[in-house]
């Protein structure tokens, strides 16, 4: 999937790392039928992702300048290579070719049919028997979300029969980084933590005037 990826829009190698993490942030979001034709992130967070941001690797993509970096005069959008996704936040990862830096951005149209020609820097016509339509609006992350199913126990030797290899290092690979503030506002984490300090505060504390209770090997 990788190679094909890079082969499409005839990227560098040196973009292979990024492919693959496109690649697994792909696969975690495509029904398995080892997994009763839901998907990797579904079974994780309970939740059925939505696929319509997902773009074409490779494409020419077009972001919006910040305007802190823009004058009177200039263009409010700037030409990049559409890379990846971000980690950290529901943004896509832009390279830009004119000073080999990676940007991330919500506010992004992509031209899925055009790739960049690495010999002269200039965009052309991806030629191929698949045709994709481009994208003709301007694209955000979406916010919406099915809603949360409750998670069916399931016991150890079912998850080793019907999880591979592949969808193991997909379910580490794509993992978000969550602080303490995102974490305690999900009430499966919250009950989960609240029943964790409840195990903890099980002992009493023993009075002083009792004495020390000696234990010995």
């Amino acid at each position: 999937m990788v190679r094909s990826m890079l082969k499409g829009k005839n990227m560098p190698k040196k973009f292979w790392a990024e492919a693959v993490q496109c690649a697994v942030y792909v696969q975690n979001r495509c029904p398995h039928a080892k997994l009763g034709e839901k998907t990797p992130q579904e079974i994780w967070s309970g939740m059925k992702p939505s696929v319509s941001h997902l773009r074409v690797f490779g494409s020419v993509a077009y972001g919006q300048v910040p305007r802190q970096h823009m004058t009177k005069l200039e263009d409010r959008s700037k030409k990049y290579i559409f890379i990846g996704y971000d980690e950290k936040s529901k943004a896509y990862k832009l390279f830009d070719p004119d000073n080999k830096k990676v940007v991330v951005s919500r506010d992004v149209h992509v031209e899925e049919t055009k790739q960049w020609c690495w010999s002269n820097s200039a965009e052309v016509e991806t030629s191929s028997d698949i045709v994709v339509p481009s994208t003709t609006t301007t694209t955000e992350f979406s916010d919406e979300e099915s809603e949360p199913q409750q998670p069916k126990m399931r016991s150890l030797q079912e998850i080793y029969d019907t999880t591979s290899e592949v969808h193991v290092v997909c379910l580490l690979a794509d993992t978000e980084d969550l602080s303490f503030k995102k974490v305690v506002q999900d009430e499966k984490w919250r009950t989960t933590m609240d029943e964790e300090f409840g195990a903890i505060r099980s002992w009493n504390p023993r009075p002083a005037n009792e004495g020390e209770i000696k234990v010995y090997d």
